[in-house]
């Protein structure tokens, strides 16, 4: 019997200071930077019939940001650098696979203003979210209610690993399911008239 991993996915809306802002939008250039990097290299590894994987992208990552054009690199977490490098590998193993067309290069304009950062990027406790190489934490004062507890999902594997073969599920406790209210993500401020 083989076992599958469930990933599990929350969204959440903070209203950063202009500091973080700036913060989190070098953040977002610098995953774009890489992106368009990792593949233009594997653009031309392919036109001289040549293969690039993940593990040779990574290794070009840590030698572009020993540059000195693109040190900058290195001010930001590494977290979302690597799973701009893992989604690039996503989108050729699809175009290989014939499931999706050539991967496209990310333009400042259109691409989305997004990072995504595993569980050892990340802590998330009372309503303040820390993020990896961010010198302040996220903290939610624009109303939005936060339902789920995060750090439950880190959790998750070692009460998994407690539970025997016909043990019961294991879920994160939703504030939802304690006051018999209907779940929802995130309540939107109210606006007075």
């Amino acid at each position: 019997m083989t076992t599958k991993q469930v990933k599990r996915a929350f969204k959440y809306r903070f209203c950063p200071t202009d500091a973080q802002a700036a913060e989190l939008s070098r953040t977002f250039g610098c995953m774009r930077k890489v992106y368009n990097l990792a593949l233009d290299a594997r653009t031309r590894a392919w036109a001289r019939q040549e293969r690039i994987n993940y593990n040779q992208t990574s290794a070009m990552l840590t030698a572009w940001k020993r540059t000195q054009e693109l040190a900058y690199l290195g001010e930001v977490s590494s977290v979302p650098l690597q799973q701009t490098l893992r989604h690039l590998q996503v989108a050729f193993t699809n175009f290989f696979g014939r499931q999706a067309q050539y991967p496209r290069f990310k333009s400042k304009k259109k691409s989305r203003r997004s990072a995504e950062y595993t569980t050892s990027g990340f802590r998330f406790r009372e309503g303040r979210l820390t993020l990896a190489k961010m010198a302040d934490p996220l903290t939610c004062e624009c109303g939005a209610v936060h339902d789920r507890d995060v750090n439950a999902a880190n959790n998750l594997l070692a009460a998994g690993l407690a539970v025997s073969v016909w043990g019961a599920g294991v879920r994160p406790q939703r504030e939802s399911s304690r006051t018999g209210q209907s779940a929802m993500k995130q309540k939107p401020p109210r606006r007075e008239p």
